[in-house]
């Protein structure tokens, strides 16, 4: 009896937990303006690796570069190795990428997603 009811519980939990959504998704690595997903999303995590040029990465809650931006534009001045920062703010439209360079030849970001 004891049984029957600890797998009843253990069905329940992982009916409820993330059911029909997907968890750490990745946009790979971009190197421009990209579309990252289409429909409702919450961006985790934006990281910019650059060559030591100058760049940046804005998020819109879109599938374009209109409307709101969700996380202005993340800079990565001069720096060997990368810029990271940690979120969790709602995309409801998709996501969408807006990349700058500014004097330079190297710029890689990686968006991290659940779907929503």
């Amino acid at each position: 009896m004891k049984r029957i009811g600890l797998v009843a519980i253990v069905l329940l939990v992982m009916m409820g937990v993330g059911y029909g959504a997907e968890y750490n998704l990745s946009s790979g690595d971009k190197t421009a303006d990209a579309l990252i997903y289409t429909g409702r999303a919450i961006v985790k995590q934006v990281f910019v690796q650059s060559d030591g040029t100058s760049c940046s990465v804005a998020i819109y809650g879109n599938t374009s570069a209109v409307g709101t931006v969700v996380f202005p534009a993340l800079s990565c001045i001069g720096a060997n190795g990368g810029c990271t920062t940690e979120m969790n703010v709602l995309a409801p439209y998709g996501i969408y990428a807006d990349m700058t360079l500014v004097g330079g030849s190297a710029c890689t970001y990686n968006v991290h997603y659940q779907e929503y």
